[in-house]
């Protein structure tokens, strides 16, 4: 299959002033040293009431062995806290030696889930190994950390025990699942119960057992002590039983917050990823029919933004994990090995509640992204929690960072490989957006024509804005059939075209602009 989409205009008008903000955006990567910063992966963060961020939980090596004596050794769990300001680049840390058991067993855990409300981060579950028993297991703690006194206590040299509450319940042992806050209470969505060491072939080193649920929940504290209040779940084997993938915020179309579930792994009888999401809102939740998506499956570094101008909500994913990805000569390529992937890719919800996804034009440098975090910048407005406001500015900002993850050599290195390794990174990439359409960005790929598609969702007619020679435009359904098609001989100086969808039913067109040897595919939804 030959790729049909690299690149997507995201609004009308992007390249004149607009008051409404960034609402057409490119991104941009810098990378940044950090002298002194850990190297992790699946970690917990929050942030400090200063912008500094404090990093806790997750390992320090790579992609897990898949031989049952040597995966997750419990040497490569991080046992420090650290406080990263991103300003000045300083890097403090403290060890969890002199705290209780249970609290180094849940800051040594991985794929914890963590949310935080505040100045506190609360962090569930995990995977680790026990300090009372030396066994690898799914932990069921619950802890309260206070962010900012936690972070002057490190900077400080001073004990940082009293920044801690922590309660066990047996509802909370989880691990790869993920928590989030919506509508006044915590979620608990999907994850496992894992007890015992890892191994591929499904032999008798451990239990496995997926939640397959959402949890919902409050966090109270009463007299120093944490409890849970208002604790309802909801079982959907067929549509959350999956792990280690990426939930994310998101504003409807009507204007509701709520979170999607994206992908994950693994399905119930087939040992591939899910390609479906699922949208969850405090009136419950429900899977989408006739999407897939196909270039990202497990959990990522990822921003979500909006564009509240044009009822667009964006999530891109960096990097990371897919079962497909383009090759260089740009087809999409399957691999059931679920490899690591270079791909940037973001996935589109329009106002009519369509989704498309997107390969960007540029790709992460190296097979980085997978068990990462995005952390927002200071200078960013988000909405709700996590959700970068596209519409608060008209000109480049720092969006956020993303911070280590999993670096890999090759793309498929666990068990079929006869090379390669992965290991956990320091490297952090600063986010830049900046105005403009990705429908502009051919200048970076030697293309030979130039060309701007609005508006998008549209009712109608769509206007292509191009600039270029001997160029052959056309309409097609996503059946392949050509329903216009109009030839170019000389638009160097720039041409303004109508193509109409009018008489054709509500969906999804592509729009393909040809020379005589580049072509690039636009979708288009028609409302």
């Amino acid at each position: 299959m030959k790729r049909l989409l690299l690149i997507a205009a995201l609004a009308a008008g992007l390249h004149t002033a607009n008051a409404q903000g960034l609402t057409g955006f490119s991104i941009s990567l810098e990378e940044v040293n950090i002298s002194g910063l850990p190297a992790l992966q699946s970690y917990a963060w929050a942030k400090t009431a200063d912008g500094k961020w404090l990093l806790l939980c997750g390992r320090t090596d790579g992609l897990h062995d898949h031989r049952p004596p040597f995966s997750f050794p419990s040497n490569q769990a991080n046992d420090d806290i650290w406080v990263v300001d991103p300003n000045t680049k300083q890097v403090w840390s403290a060890s969890i030696n002199a705290l209780s058991t249970g609290l180094k067993n849940a800051l040594t855990a991985t794929n914890t889930q963590f949310q935080q409300q505040g100045d506190v981060l609360y962090i569930v579950g995990g995977y680790g190994v026990d300090f009372a028993d030396n066994q690898h297991k799914t932990y069921s703690y619950v802890t309260s950390v206070d962010v900012t006194p936690l972070a002057n206590a490190i900077i400080n040299n001073q004990a940082i025990a009293p920044h801690f509450k922590q309660i066990t319940d047996s509802r909370m042992k989880v691990t790869g699942g993920y928590m989030s806050y919506l509508n006044n209470q915590f979620y608990l969505v999907c994850g496992q119960t894992f007890d015992g060491r890892y191994n591929p072939h499904n032999g008798g080193s451990f239990t496995q057992t997926y939640t397959e649920s959402i949890k919902k929940f409050n966090l109270t504290t009463s007299g120093g002590t944490l409890s849970i209040t208002n604790y309802t779940e909801t079982i959907d084997a067929a549509n959350l039983h999956r792990r280690d993938y990426n939930m994310v915020e998101q504003i409807f179309p009507n204007g509701d917050t709520g979170l999607n579930v994206f992908s994950g792994v693994f399905q119930p009888v087939l040992d591939i990823p899910h390609f479906n999401t699922v949208d969850i809102t405090p009136a419950g939740h429900s899977a989408r029919s006739g999407f897939n998506q196909l270039l990202n499956q497990y959990h990522t570094a990822h921003m979500p933004a909006y564009d509240a101008a044009n009822n667009m909500m964006h999530t891109l994913f960096f990097g990371g994990i897919g079962m497909y990805y383009f090759d260089a000569g740009n087809n999409l390529v399957g691999d059931s090995l679920v490899p690591f992937v270079k791909t940037i890719s973001m996935l589109t919800r329009f106002g009519n509640d369509s989704m498309v996804e997107y390969a960007l034009p540029i790709q992460m440098p190296g097979y980085l992204g997978a068990s990462a975090e995005f952390i927002p910048s200071d200078s960013v407005s988000l909405l709700a929690n996590s959700i970068v406001d596209l519409n608060d500015s008209n000109g480049k900002i720092l969006a956020g960072y993303i911070v280590g993850g999993i670096q890999s050599t090759d793309p498929n290195i666990f068990m079929f490989a006869s090379s390669g390794t992965s290991a956990a990174t320091n490297r952090v990439f600063k986010v830049y957006l900046q105005p403009g359409s990705f429908g502009f960005s051919e200048n970076a790929l030697n293309a030979p024509f130039q060309y701007h598609l609005y508006p998008n969702p549209t009712r109608d007619n769509v206007t292509l804005e191009l600039k270029g020679a001997n160029l052959l435009i056309e309409v097609l359904d996503l059946g392949g059939e050509v329903l216009q098609s109009i030839a170019i001989d000389d638009a160097r100086d720039g041409k303004k075209i109508q193509l109409s969808l009018e008489d054709e039913p509500a969906g999804v067109y592509l729009i393909r602009i040809s020379s005589a040897n580049f072509t690039r595919v636009e979708q288009v939804v028609k409302n």
